[in-house]
């Protein structure tokens, strides 16, 4: 989950600051204006701040993004910040140069860090929580969520009638709970962004769940890596929580839903596909318009302050269209009958506890 907040800017450019004399002074690589020059072509190098219990940073290929762990704002001294970064300049230069298809801390990577006469505790891949930020802290999930749960837990009954009334009104006070979420009064309130879904080509579904997850007090937005694309949930960290859930409910519910059509012979192909998981959304839709009616001025208000998160995620975001597909009629509306009886309903708590901050 990367951050965005005032407090997280300001740590940023120290981390730029470190990264650039590192790359300058000790790797002897020229970065200009957010480009690296190497091996006779210019690499983009971006850096963001992320909230995780036991990573303290890492690297993403598909981006090539560093991130480093909020925690070391307050919990680190630059000795173990630089060389932090160190590690995680290694794996951009492993990139560069052997790609993707390598063992994240195997020879290629030792081969960089031994070119650049890193230390041995740079290599390393795992560092015990003392040594660092002291003491391990449980991240106890948040107040907002765990009554999210609660509510839909309400959904459980064995009574099939009783169970759908209370999905109903669990859906319900779900969405009027998170109509007065967003207090934007604190200055240094924090943007999160977290990529909930990731594929190789945007389809029908995950446009669908894009759709849904615009009424649920988020702004999801598509991003493009290199041969990837991630649905992106970007807002107030209780909401983005909530439509993280809901985000990987839908794709695995909407793929059931298909499936079990495509089984009854009603509908096939790609085409149909599509049609379906549209139709399933606009109907979903429906039903959420519906439970919201009374709350235009709350709505409003959400929709502003969803402005000002994304703004500072993607200052000069622009919009990119997706080419309207032919529509099958039938997949269509079998999908739109999905959506407006479609629930939202509790899932399976994580309940690991790692014991090593990794980077």
């Amino acid at each position: 989950m990367q951050i965005y907040s005032d407090t997280a800017l300001v740590f940023l450019k120290k981390v730029r600051a470190f990264s650039f004399d590192i790359l300058k002074n000790e790797m002897g690589l020229p970065f200009q204006k957010k480009r690296l020059l190497f091996n006779g072509r210019y690499y983009p190098l971006d850096f963001v701040v992320f909230d995780h219990e036991k990573i303290l940073g890492e690297y993403d290929p598909s981006y090539f993004q560093i991130r480093i762990n909020k925690q070391l704002i307050y919990k680190s001294n630059d000795f173990h910040l630089k060389n932090i970064i160190r590690h995680e300049l290694a794996h951009y230069i492993t990139h560069l140069i052997f790609g993707t298809d390598i063992f994240p801390h195997g020879k290629e990577f030792l081969s960089v860090c031994n070119r650049f006469k890193f230390h041995p505790e740079v290599s390393s891949a795992s560092i015990e929580i003392s040594t660092l930020v002291g003491k391990n802290e449980k991240i106890e999930e948040t107040k907002v969520l765990k009554k999210v749960k609660k509510l839909l837990n309400l959904a459980q009954s064995q009574n099939e009638h009783e169970a759908r009334l209370a999905t109903i009104k669990a859906n319900k006070l779900l969405h009027e709970h998170n109509l007065n979420l967003l207090d934007y009064e604190d200055e240094d309130k924090e943007t999160v962004l977290l990529k909930a879904l990731r594929t190789k080509k945007l389809t029908g579904k995950y446009q669908a769940i894009y759709k849904i997850l615009h009424h649920f007090f988020v702004a999801p937005v598509f991003s493009y890596g290199q041969g990837v694309v991630h649905l992106e949930i970007i807002g107030e960290k209780s909401n983005v929580l909530c439509a993280e859930y809901i985000a990987h409910y839908l794709d695995h519910t909407l793929e059931k839903l298909y499936d079990t059509e495509k089984r009854n012979r009603t509908i096939s192909g790609v085409r149909a596909k599509n049609s379906f998981m549209k139709g399933v959304a606009d109907g979903f839709i429906q039903k959420i318009k519906k439970e919201s009616h009374g709350h235009d001025n709350a709505i409003i208000k959400t929709e502003k302050n969803l402005q000002i998160h994304v703004s500072r995620v993607y200052p000069k975001m622009r919009g990119r269209k997706v080419a309207e597909a032919s529509t099958d009629l039938n997949a269509r509306s079998l999908g739109e009958d999905y959506g407006k009886n479609l629930s939202i309903t509790p899932g399976i708590p994580n309940k690991k506890k790692p014991k090593l901050l990794s980077f």
